[in-house]
C-alpha cells in the first residue's frame, strides 16, 4: 500500500524487492534494499534524524540537502545482486484528455485526440481515482493532450492528494501563477516539455495548433518556468532529443542550469511511423554522442545544482508504461509503432492483476523509472 510519511515523501513496501520511494521535491524515484527499509522509513516518518549518507544524499535530495552538498550524483536502486523484480505497477500515466494545444508530430498520444473523457462529473472522478488508486502506484502521472484544458483538472488533483505521488506533463502555455500556488500546496510535480531554447528549432518540434492565439510559444512557456522556479514548485524540464535540437542541448542545458532548473529528463524519440517524425529521430551513432557530452558536462560543471537523466531509447521499453486512456482504458504501448494495446481485453477499465503481469514488462517498467 503507497502511504505518504511525515516527509510528503510517499513509499510502498515490495517485500523482497525493497522499499520503492518517489519524492515530490525532485520529481525521482528510488529504491531501498529491504535491508535498509527500517532504516529509511524511521527517518522519513521522523522517528530518527540521522540516516545513511547515501540515502541522505539520494531521498533527501532538496528536502534534508542541497544538490552543493553531494558527494556523487548516484540514484539508490535495486543492488545488481538481487534479482527480484516488482509485481506491482510502480507509475500510472492517465491521459485525462487527449485535447491539446499543440500538434507535436513525434506526440505519442496522437491517437488519443478524438477520444472523449470519460470524466463530465465529480462522480467520474471519484470512480476514476478510486480504480486507479486500487493498484497502489507509487506516482501519477497527469498528461494527455494537454491536461490543464480538462475542466475537471484541479479536482483530479485534490483527489490524488495524499494518497500517491502526483506528476503533471504540460507544454506550460496554460500555466499561470494561482495554478502554479495551487499545484505547490498539493505536492504537485511539474513536467514541462521544452525541447529547444532557440525559437526556429523549437517550432519545428513544437507545433501550436491554432498560431493566431499563441504566436510566441517559446516566450510564454519560458516565462512559465520562471514563475515555477520563483513559486519554488518542483520542476523538471523534460526534452526530447531529435534531430532538430541536438545540436542544442549542451547550450540548453547550461542556460537551465543558470536559471535555476534542478533536474532535466532527455528522452530519445521514439520509433513513431510518421514521415515527419522519421526526420526527426536521431541515429544511434549521434545519440551516444550526445549522451557522452552531456554527461562530461554533469560531471564537470552542472552537479552542484542540477540533475540529468537520460532515458535511452530501448524498444522493449515501450511495453514497460501503463496508460490510462480518456475513455477509462488501461493501455500499453506496443514494442514497435504507435499502437496502444488494452492491458486486459476482457476488462480493460479495470485489469487483472494477473493479466497486466502477463502483458507487461514489469523489469523494464522498474528500469523505465529507476534506471538500472
Amino acid at each position: 500500500m503507497t502511504y505518504q510519511t511525515k516527509s510528503k515523501i510517499f513509499v510502498r513496501d515490495d517485500g523482497e524487492a525493497g522499499l520503492q520511494v518517489f519524492s515530490p521535491y525532485t520529481g525521482l524515484f528510488y529504491n531501498v534494499p529491504a535491508e535498509d527499509r527500517t532504516e529509511v522509513l524511521e527517518w522519513l516518518d521522523g522517528h530518527r534524524t540521522t540516516v545513511s549518507q547515501c540515502y541522505l544524499d539520494s531521498i533527501g535530495l532538496l528536502w534534508k540537502t542541497t544538490f552543493a552538498k553531494v558527494a556523487e550524483q548516484s540514484l539508490i536502486h535495486v543492488p545488481t545482486s538481487i534479482s527480484v523484480s516488482l509485481d506491482r505497477l510502480l507509475v500510472i500515466n492517465w491521459l485525462i484528455t487527449g485535447k491539446c494545444t499543440h500538434k507535436c508530430p513525434y506526440c505519442y498520444a496522437q491517437d488519443m485526440r478524438e477520444l472523449d473523457s470519460c470524466i463530465t462529473t465529480e462522480a467520474d472522478v471519484n470512480r476514476m481515482v478510486s480504480i486507479i488508486l486500487s493498484y497502489s502506484p507509487l506516482a501519477v502521472v497527469i498528461s494527455g493532450g494537454e491536461p490543464l484544458l480538462h475542466p475537471f483538472f484541479c479536482s483530479i488533483i485534490e483527489k490524488l492528494y495524499g494518497k500517491t505521488g502526483i506528476i503533471v506533463d504540460t507544454n506550460g502555455i496554460l500555466l499561470t501563477e494561482e495554478l502554479v500556488q495551487f499545484l505547490k500546496e498539493k505536492n504537485v510535480v511539474v513536467r514541462i516539455s521544452v525541447d529547444s531554447l532557440i525559437d526556429r528549432n523549437d517550432r519545428i518540434t513544437r507545433q501550436i495548433c491554432d498560431r493566431k492565439r499563441q504566436p510566441d510559444n517559446l516566450s510564454t512557456v519560458l516565462k512559465a518556468v520562471e514563475l515555477c522556479i520563483i513559486k519554488e514548485l518542483a520542476l523538471v524540464i523534460h526534452t526530447v532529443v531529435t534531430a532538430a535540437n541536438k545540436n542544442d542541448l549542451l547550450s540548453m542545458g547550461e542556460k537551465l542550469y543558470c536559471v535555476g532548473v534542478h533536474v532535466w529528463k532527455l528522452m530519445q524519440l521514439v520509433d513513431i511511423k510518421t514521415n515527419e517524425a522519421k526526420r526527426l529521430t536521431v541515429s544511434y551513432q549521434s545519440s551516444e554522442h550526445f549522451s557522452r557530452l552531456i554527461k562530461h558536462s554533469v560531471n564537470a560543471m552542472w552537479q552542484d545544482r542540477m540533475r540529468v537523466i537520460i532515458q535511452e531509447n530501448n524498444p522493449r521499453s515501450l511495453n514497460a508504461t501503463v496508460l490510462v486512456s480518456p475513455d477509462g482504458r488501461f493501455l500499453t504501448q506496443a514494442v514497435s509503432g504507435n499502437k496502444k494495446i488494452p492491458l486486459d481485453p476482457n476488462y480493460p477499465n479495470m485489469p487483472r492483476e494477473e493479466e497486466i503481469r502477463k502483458r507487461l514488462d514489469l523489469w523494464e517498467h522498474r528500469k523505465r523509472y529507476m534506471g538500472e
